[in-house]
Formats: C-alpha cells, sequence, structure tokens
C-alpha cells in the first residue's frame, strides 16, 4: 500500500476508532461502576466489591440464573439439533430451493420481536396453553434457529462435494459419509452456530416477558424489574457478569472458526 493509499483510508479509520469507542466506553464505564464503594452506580465513591457481594447472596437472581440457563441450554440443543439437518438438506437442494429454506429460517431476524411474541402468545393462548417454561421454551427455539442454521449452513457450503463422491465410490453408506466427512467437517460451524443461539437465548428479554407467566422469571426480567429500584453496584455487577461470559463465547467462537480445514480419515 503505497502513501497516497494510506492518506485516503486514515479517515475511515479515525471513524471506525470513534464508532468503537462509541460502543465499548460505555462497558468499560459499567465495568468500572460494579466496584464503586457507594450505594449508587452513577456517583463514584471510592473502591468496593459489595455490589458482587450482594448479587451473589441474591436468591431471587440465583434461582433467576438457573432458569436463563436452563432455558438457553434446552433453546440451544433443539434449535441446533433442528439447524443440522435443515442445513445439510438445504446444502443438498437445488439454489431455488436452498435460497427459499434459508429465507423461511431466517424470518425471525427480520420480524421485530415483539411481533413475534405476541403472535406466539395468541397462539398459546387459542390452544389453552397456560404460559410458563414450556412456551418461552418454544419461542427461545424459533428465534435461535435462524443463529443455529446460519453458520452450519455457511460452513457446509465451503466442504468440496467431491469428497461425498469420492466416499461413494468407495462404497460408503449416505449415512457413512455424513457422519466421517460431512459431520466432523462441519463442527466448528455446529459450535459455533450453538453458541450463538445460546447468547441470543441468554439475552432475550421481551419474548420472556410475553411468555413466562408468573412462575418463571429470567436473569434479564430480574436486571429490568431491578432496575425500577434504581441503577445499583449490584446491577453493573450482573452485566459485567453477562459481559464476561459473551466475551468467553465470542473468543470461543473465534478459536472454533480458525480451524478451516481439518483432516478427517475416512473408514467404510
Amino acid at each position: 500500500m503505497n502513501s497516497r493509499e494510506r492518506h485516503r483510508l486514515m479517515p475511515a479509520g479515525a471513524v471506525a476508532w470513534a464508532v468503537l469507542l462509541f460502543l465499548y466506553l460505555p462497558l468499560a464505564a459499567l465495568v468500572w461502576m460494579s466496584f464503586n464503594a457507594g450505594p449508587s452506580a452513577l456517583a463514584w465513591q471510592g473502591w468496593g466489591i459489595h455490589g458482587y457481594f450482594d448479587a451473589a447472596n441474591d436468591t431471587t437472581l440465583q434461582r433467576a440464573s438457573v432458569a436463563s440457563l436452563l432455558l438457553a441450554a434446552a433453546s440451544t440443543l433443539v434449535s441446533t439439533l433442528l439447524a443440522l439437518p435443515a442445513a445439510v438438506a438445504s446444502w443438498h437442494s437445488r439454489a431455488a430451493k436452498s435460497t427459499a429454506l434459508t429465507v423461511w429460517i431466517a424470518v425471525p431476524l427480520v420480524v421485530p420481536e415483539i411481533v413475534l411474541a405476541l403472535g406466539t402468545l395468541l397462539l398459546f393462548s387459542a390452544l389453552s396453553i397456560e404460559p410458563g417454561f414450556i412456551t418461552v421454551l418454544f419461542a427461545h427455539v424459533v428465534f435461535c434457529l435462524p443463529f443455529a442454521y446460519l453458520p452450519i449452513r455457511a460452513r457446509l457450503a465451503g466442504i468440496d462435494r467431491h469428497l461425498l463422491e469420492a466416499a461413494a465410490d468407495l462404497s460408503a453408506t449416505p449415512w457413512s459419509a455424513f457422519r466421517q466427512i460431512t459431520l466432523p467437517l462441519a463442527a466448528p460451524g455446529i459450535v459455533a452456530g450453538a453458541m450463538l443461539a445460546f447468547v441470543a437465548s441468554m439475552n432475550d428479554y421481551l419474548t420472556s416477558y410475553f411468555l413466562a407467566g408468573a412462575g418463571l422469571t429470567t436473569l434479564p426480567m430480574y436486571i429490568f424489574s431491578a432496575l425500577k429500584l434504581g441503577l445499583t453496584p449490584k446491577i453493573n455487577a450482573i452485566s459485567t457478569a453477562i459481559v464476561g461470559v459473551a466475551m468467553l463465547q465470542l473468543a470461543g467462537v473465534s478459536l472454533v472458526r480458525r480451524d478451516r480445514h481439518p483432516q478427517t480419515p475416512l473408514k467404510t
């Protein structure tokens, strides 16, 4: 890159840094104020970790965290199990059918979440099904499915189809070829999709609020209700823990996606 091209790119670099600062400085402030010794997270009064102790000793918060973890784990498992065969079917289909299937699965990404939540609530009301864990799980699977499907489909698109043809020439059955070739090569996409689905389910508030009913409280619901009493270091401590978990998951996705060409032996 010569000096003229570098000079033309300088304004774009400055804008990029400004956007990154705009996005991440509030997160840095949130983490900083979680160590505030005062009762409010809006005025710094020295170092302290009572916010973390308050969060650890809150039994309601513990129940909400367990509920969110169970809900996220179940939605991740179900959405990934549905996304994998859908992605394989799309990969083996003609271009028109593959595009149509991808568009239908990706609909929850473009439809406003409140519309999906209201529609699901009306569906369960018409079926006389009481709101609870199952209703929230159903809704979470619906909007987590695209997050699980798209990385798997993208990973499958990079697999050389000649490998499957070679497996067929070696008398491998379709199931054997899938188990020994397609599945190992698609594993990074499966893991990445599962992690994204987990994050999407853990962070959801609106759908859970509409469908949880009176007996279920998730972690985002707890945080929103606690904010009505004011912004405290405990809320910042909870948010810091969530940000830390999300960063670890994104780091895991990045590490998994580095493995672009694993070697897979073929057994007939």
